[in-house]
């Protein structure tokens, strides 16, 4: 977090002693979890390799009816994690459309979800562009 961005606002200079015992109040900490083999229970928590995220939901004005939300992340792959064709990932076989996925975060103690969903196919063009072709 050293010398990093809050929301467009610098962490430090602006007031705050950062210490173990004064922690920057209003630091989300975000979750990101998967259900990888499909057994109801989600696995581990993606969270810590969240570059980006996007997420619509809900609807524009009262008169408008819910959409179907989407979220979109982008985690960091540069071992090949995610790489639903790279067999020494750890896990490979299990990135499949349809898993469920959560997002959530932290606030104050408080935890927020975000988004539920399934995952969808990964985007082929990362997967191309970190050396993977798909067997084929």
């Amino acid at each position: 977090m050293f010398g990093g961005n809050y929301y467009g606002q610098p962490y430090f200079g602006q007031g705050y002693a950062v210490t173990l015992a004064n922690p920057l109040p209003d630091v989300l900490v975000w979750h990101v979890a998967v259900d990888w083999n499909a057994d109801g229970v989600y696995d581990e928590d993606e969270g810590a390799r969240l570059l980006g995220m996007r997420s619509e939901r809900g609807r524009e004005s009262i008169f408008d009816d819910p959409m179907v939300g989407t979220c979109d992340l982008t985690l960091q792959n540069a071992d090949r994690r995610y790489d639903s064709w790279y067999t020494s990932s750890p896990l490979y076989p299990n990135i499949r459309p349809g898993r469920k996925v959560q997002v959530s975060c932290d606030l104050r103690g408080i935890r927020y979800f975000v988004f539920t969903g399934r995952l969808q196919q990964p985007d082929a063009s990362n997967i191309k562009a970190a050396g993977a072709e798909p067997a084929g």
